[in-house]
């Protein structure tokens, strides 16, 4: 999350940490549990940002998953950076964590399956880059067994919509994860729950989400 004052603030970007960790720990919707889940709130620089990541990634052996909500920003070359608390959108590549970073961090990780969630704009680069060989930013999250899911395409902007408790994608993912679908499945792979966010955003025209798969990590339920 960014709380910087040259960037908008996004409130509820809080609300969506919150109700994430929630249910990603609830009984009736996983087996993890609240030490499972570690929640890096408005980091003060991108140390504090890379430790948290670190260490997850150190101590994950099963599943991996990273979520970012915030702003996401480019660079003049058309690198992907996010933002956290002290970014200046004119000095990325002091103040920002670059997508770059991120791919390599999760790389070292030994779990067995990974999910990289980004909630924020210009999130669907991270897709672009897996499939444009011409891309100024080609690979920078080819992550294998990596599943990513960005919330918006490559050049249009993450919907937060005023009043709303949650960011528009985000929303969708807490109400998916807390009532299921009607008639599905009891448990939902990765590959179900992409193609109801893509139906449920698109039915109330807002951005589509993307998404990449590598491998078989799509089926993990």
């Amino acid at each position: 999350t960014s709380k910087s004052q040259q960037l908008p603030g996004l409130p509820a970007v809080n609300n969506n940490l919150a109700d994430l960790q929630r249910a990603f720990t609830d009984p009736a919707i996983s087996d993890l549990q609240r030490r499972d889940v570690t929640v890096c709130r408005d980091p003060e620089n991108t140390i504090e940002f890379g430790n948290a990541l670190s260490g997850s990634i150190e101590t994950a052996t099963d599943l991996l998953l990273v979520y970012y909500g915030g702003h996401g920003l480019l660079s003049p070359r058309g690198d992907l950076y996010l933002a956290i608390g002290p970014t200046d959108p004119h000095r990325l590549n002091w103040t920002a964590a670059p997508m770059q970073a991120i791919r390599d961090t999760m790389l070292e990780s030994p779990a067995r399956n990974k999910v990289l969630i980004l909630d924020c704009c210009f999130s669907g680069r991270a897709i672009q880059a897996l499939a444009d060989d011409d891309s100024v930013i080609y690979g920078q999250t080819e992550i294998s067994g990596v599943f990513t899911i960005s919330s918006t395409s490559a050049n249009r902007t993450a919907v937060a919509v005023p009043g709303h408790p949650y960011t528009a994608f985000t929303g969708e993912l807490l109400e998916l994860l807390r009532k299921g679908m009607i008639g599905g499945p009891e448990y939902l792979s990765l590959g179900t729950i992409r193609r109801q966010l893509v139906s449920a955003l698109r039915a109330k025209g807002l951005p589509t989400p993307q998404t990449h798969g590598t491998d078989t990590v799509d089926l993990l339920d």
